[in-house]
């Protein structure tokens, strides 16, 4: 049991020798922060994945009017980008009896 003490001792005593405990931990702690900060940055980026590919998207839904131009309902309503966006604008107007669906972005 005494020689346990005595070599936790000898250990303790190195560790305090070689580092300053005020500068290290501090640095480790600014280290540690700009990690953090730079973990959330990229996932705030990536979550907003259509700005980070620089493509325009816009909130798009098919809207269905009477034979009259009255606005009825609206079906699909969702976020469109790239190739998906100028398909969906590019849609024809598709009669439904005497409804008529058309599809339009803000």
């Amino acid at each position: 049991m005494l020689f346990v003490s005595i070599c936790f001792i000898k250990y303790k005593i190195s560790i305090f020798n070689f580092i300053n405990f005020d500068t290290d931990i501090k640095s480790y702690i600014m280290k540690k922060k700009l990690i953090y900060l730079g973990a959330f940055l990229i996932t705030a980026g990536l979550f907003n994945s259509c700005d980070l590919l620089d493509e325009t998207c816009q909130q798009c839904a098919i809207n269905v009017y009477n034979a009259s131009g009255v606005f009825q309902y609206s079906i699909d309503d969702g976020e469109y980008c790239g190739d998906e966006l100028i398909a969906f604008k590019a849609a024809p107007d598709y009669p439904i009896g005497d409804l008529i669906a058309k599809s339009e972005c803000e």
